[in-house]
């Protein structure tokens, strides 16, 4: 199959995989965060804190090929979500400041599972434990809501190398998918 995409002019791009981990047994109270950060819940109603999240959020994944939208085009977004728990969404703040987001996302919830939608946390915050506090308390979060699992996605050539976190709380791969790419010229009509 490789064989075949390679000579219709398709080249690998990355690597792709589908994480998951099972909640039983994971505390329904998330452990503190590591000494001068703060996790809390996303104020859905407070328009100053959605921008914080999205600012995070566009600015981490500034590193990674990920196309993020402006303000307008993600708020809309999110609206035409056809439910949002934001008690399922946090921000991890250092002195005030919002330096790591996680989104959630309903899309598991017919599965029983939760769903970390993006996790970003601003370059100079990264490798301090302010990522993993987010995830243990999504996890607790969605362990309290009785959900038997939690998944996501993520680029394995992510190059924060995200992975290892994933890895590090426990979360394995359901499957692995390589992405190939080609370019196609339109034809004017």
């Amino acid at each position: 199959m490789v064989a075949a995409l390679e000579d219709a002019g398709f080249a690998f791009l990355k690597q792709h995989a589908r994480l998951q981990m099972s909640l039983a047994g994971v505390p329904l109270t998330a452990p503190a965060p590591p000494a001068g950060v703060t996790v809390r819940e996303v104020r859905g109603d407070d328009e100053g804190d959605l921008r914080a999240v999205h600012s995070v959020i566009f600015r981490a994944f500034a590193d990674t090929d990920h196309l993020g939208a402006d303000y307008e085009a993600w708020r809309t977004q999110i609206g035409n979500e056809s439910s949002i728990s934001f008690d399922e969404w946090f921000v991890a703040e250092v002195d005030g400041r919002v330096v790591g987001a996680l989104q959630s996302s309903d899309a598991g919830v017919d599965d029983n599972e939760g769903w970390v939608k993006r996790l970003g946390v601003l370059r100079a915050y990264r490798k301090r434990g302010v990522g993993e506090a987010l995830l243990r308390r999504a996890f607790a979060v969605y362990a309290a809501k009785g959900r038997a699992k939690v998944g996501l996605g993520v680029d394995m050539e992510n190059p924060t190398q995200a992975i290892r976190l994933y890895y590090a709380v426990g979360m394995t791969p359901l499957y692995q998918a390589d992405v190939y790419r080609t370019y196609v010229t339109a034809r004017a009509r």
